[in-house]
């Protein structure tokens, strides 16, 4: 793996990890069929068989998330790299329907949330309402809602 940052834990037992590679790319582990870069989500099961379930959906996974009803896959798409580093892309927070068997259906990929340029998402938790609460830094504070706290 690259280096396995955030888990959930469904209902069933199931753990989601996200896998993200920051700091040094010369030597990223996980590569598609055309030696394309992955940075992606996986999911072990009960008996221990891990399983790619998110592959180029998301640019940069961190923050995971699972619903309540395990339902949705909640993820955080973070790269903060900014573009002096050739990237400066998402900084997201994507919804995807998770089936039964515990995988995702690439296609329901939905936007709940984009923080533009400020620092994107990071962990995540879940209320008992079903509100997501984020961490996100961000570059420049934008009053009067966010500040400089000293």
């Amino acid at each position: 793996f690259n280096s396995p940052n955030d888990l959930a834990v469904d209902s069933r037992g199931r753990i989601y990890f996200s896998d993200p590679r920051y700091g040094n790319r010369d030597n990223v582990e996980q590569r598609d069929e055309k030696g394309r870069e992955i940075e992606g989500v996986y999911r072990i099961d009960g008996p221990g068989k891990i399983s790619r379930i998110i592959t180029h959906e998301v640019h940069r996974p961190n923050g995971i998330l699972v619903s309540a009803d395990d339902k949705f896959l909640f993820v955080a798409d973070n790269v903060n790299d900014g573009p002096a580093q050739g990237l400066g892309g998402n900084r997201k927070l994507w919804r995807f329907t998770l089936q039964a068997d515990g995988s995702v259906v690439a296609s329901s990929r939905k936007l709940l949330f984009d923080w533009g340029s400020d620092r994107g998402p990071d962990g995540m938790a879940l209320d008992s309402k079903g509100r997501i609460f984020a961490t996100a830094g961000f570059n420049f504070p934008k009053p009067p809602v966010e500040t400089n706290l000293k």
